[in-house]
């Protein structure tokens, strides 16, 4: 008998042990691997359609039940690289081993070369391409968490998106990237012509497509007057000798020539860091484009932002987009004078703004995604937004505009 509560105690400390470490450090010996598995159709840039695949790793003998999600997507210019790329492999392993559902995914490669003349904005259409594929393999883990008895075993509330260099730019854009208004009127009109940021029926509509964590890996933005979303936390790794993917604001390249300008990590970390958002940024003098060939570099990347998930997300995640099908967020909170109020909703809805004394001094309609309301005008002071869903929900926030 002694024996038994002897061998029961050492499998308890064993236990505990293992979720002390768990997400912080590798505790799983080996992983399991879904491949091929499809999220998704959509047209490439010759109207042909192509068939969206992902790999999902998940750690062997793991019995949690509701385990954060990595979703990952590969570099090579929008127009190479593989969801097998060994060092994306080599991420979704690391991290599947310490606990973590962890995907790589494949998206829309190739541009139109034959447009020699305005390859900035065939790269740009491609980057289109690729966010609209990164939020369908988001929309698939809701829907299968919700409608198909959650296979995977995975917590909606703590979804990680990331991504290097190409992957990286198309995670960025994914996340902090939601009202396309704040774009250049180029970005606008190509989205409107290739199905908005969701890609119309690409895979899973109607579901959302939000992360509580961004990992950038020498990625960038095509500008930051595009980065919307203050509760996204991010964290940032770059070289400043970059020459494919600018540190700072210059040229993304492809084959050595420079293509499109774009703002990089340096960039994106100050604007994050200006909006209050939570943002960690890690630069490497004199390093190029390839950070993880290093192999204690890369080692030092990957525990750096195991560290900061876990604190950001496992244990304090910033945001919860599940709740329910009628949630809404209203950011930023307080204000300032002379700029716009954003709502995130999940229903259409109306919504009214009064001031201290309930008169309405602004009115008009929510759609389901993002909106910005018209509160340029409105001077400094307190006021009061009520939300009413076609549910007949009401939900009042007080508003401090400074």
């Amino acid at each position: 008998m002694k024996i038994k509560q002897y061998a029961f105690s050492l499998l308890l400390i064993f236990s505990l042990s293992i979720q002390a470490q768990r997400y912080k450090t590798e505790v799983f010996s080996s992983v399991d691997v879904s491949s091929g598995i499809n999220y998704g159709s959509a047209p490439a840039w010759s109207t042909f359609p192509i068939s969206l695949a992902m790999d999902i790793y998940e750690p062997n003998g793991d019995t949690e039940t509701s385990r954060p999600l990595m979703i990952l997507a590969h570099g090579g210019s929008f127009t190479a690289g593989s969801r097998t790329d060994a060092y994306i492999v080599a991420i979704c392993e690391s991290f599947a081993k310490r606990g973590y559902v962890t995907v790589s995914i494949s998206y829309r490669l190739g541009i139109n070369f034959a447009n020699v003349s305005a390859l900035d904005q065939e790269l740009q259409k491609a980057t289109i391409r690729a966010i609209q594929d990164f939020n369908a393999s988001i929309r698939y883990f809701y829907k299968s968490a919700r409608t198909d008895g959650n296979p995977y075993a995975i917590d909606t509330n703590r979804i990680i998106v990331g991504g290097y260099s190409a992957g990286s730019i198309s995670a960025i854009h994914s996340q902090l990237f939601k009202i396309p208004a704040s774009s250049p009127a180029f970005i606008q009109q190509s989205l409107s012509s290739l199905g908005g940021l969701e890609g119309g029926n690409n895979g899973s509509p109607s579901y959302p497509s939000r992360s509580v964590g961004l990992w950038n890996m020498a990625g960038a933005i095509l500008d930051t007057s595009m980065v919307n979303l203050p509760d996204v936390p991010t964290i940032g790794f770059h070289g400043d000798a970059d020459d494919v993917v600018p540190f700072g604001i210059g040229f993304a390249s492809f084959n050595g020539t420079p293509i499109v300008e774009m703002h990089g990590s340096s960039i994106v970390d100050a604007k994050l860091q200006r909006i209050g958002a939570t943002s960690a940024f890690h630069s490497y003098p004199g390093a190029g484009h390839d950070l993880l060939s290093n192999l204690v570099q890369a080692d030092s990347i990957l525990t750096k932002a195991a560290r900061f998930f876990y604190q950001n997300v496992i244990q304090n995640a910033s945001i919860s987009v599940d709740e329910n099908f009628g949630s809404h967020k209203v950011f930023p909170n307080p204000l300032k004078a002379g700029s716009k109020l954003t709502v995130e909703t999940t229903l259409p809805s109306e919504w009214e703004l009064t001031d201290m004394n309930g008169r309405i001094v602004k009115s008009g309609k929510l759609t389901i995604g993002y909106s910005q309301l018209d509160t340029e005008q409105l001077k400094s002071g307190t006021y009061i937004l009520r939300i009413l869903n076609d549910s007949k929900q009401i939900q009042n926030q007080k508003i401090v505009i400074q």
